[in-house]
């Protein structure tokens, strides 16, 4: 149930350009966003994404979250192909709902 919502708020997120894609367009948004971006990994994303992205976060508001969708679930929501991770802005009403979504489900944030 909550992988399905996720599945069409995501694909709302991309439809509405709110989402970002890939682990150098979010490594570039961490260094400038102020606010906080939801970072969300896909539940097989390699732990060299993991990483890659873990090291840019420091000390700032964003947050990193695996996610119950696989890379292929990720990409099928958005339309691309073999997306591990994406973005938005945690401030974003769409990434304040994920987040409740995510919190329902009992996922945990890192």
């Amino acid at each position: 149930m909550i992988e399905q919502e996720l599945f069409s708020v995501l694909g709302l997120a991309r439809r509405a350009g709110l989402l970002i894609i890939g682990v150098d367009e979010i490594n570039k948004k961490l260094k400038k966003n102020k606010e906080g971006l939801l970072v969300l990994l896909a539940s097989d994303a390699s732990s060299s994404v993991k990483r890659s992205v873990t090291a840019k976060m420091a000390e700032g508001q964003s947050i990193l979250i695996n996610i119950p969708l696989t890379c292929g679930e990720v990409s099928r929501a958005i339309g691309t192909t073999s997306t591990q991770i994406v973005a938005l802005s945690r401030r974003s009403g769409l990434g304040e709902k994920i987040q409740a979504l995510l919190a329902e489900g009992g996922n945990m944030l890192e």
